[in-house]
């Protein structure tokens, strides 16, 4: 018997030969629309790598009722991008009175 020479995915929407799923008749489906940078939430590495701070600064801020409004996603701390630039616009203009 020939082996089946079908691509299957590989759960990540692409097969072994690297492109996208296909139906049937090898058409692509519609692509998924995709979120902007902007609207994306940041982790605690992410934020604390563009305000070149340790990560635990950022918890420690936090605590204090210091940091960048930041917000729980389970167990996990997550940060809106637009948030965390209006709040180091607003310690930028607060640091140069």
């Amino acid at each position: 018997m020939a082996c089946d020479q079908r691509q299957r995915p590989r759960g990540d929407g692409v097969t072994s030969s690297g492109k996208g799923p296909q139906d049937g008749a090898g058409n692509e489906p519609a692509r998924r629309s995709v979120i902007p940078i902007r609207d994306a939430l940041a982790t605690v590495e992410e934020v604390a790598a563009f305000l070149k701070v340790p990560p635990r600064t950022l918890y420690r801020w936090r605590h204090r009722g210091e940091g960048p409004p930041g917000f729980r996603v389970g167990r996990h701390l997550r940060f809106r991008w637009e948030e965390v630039e209006k709040w180091l616009a607003a310690e930028i203009r607060r640091t140069r009175k």
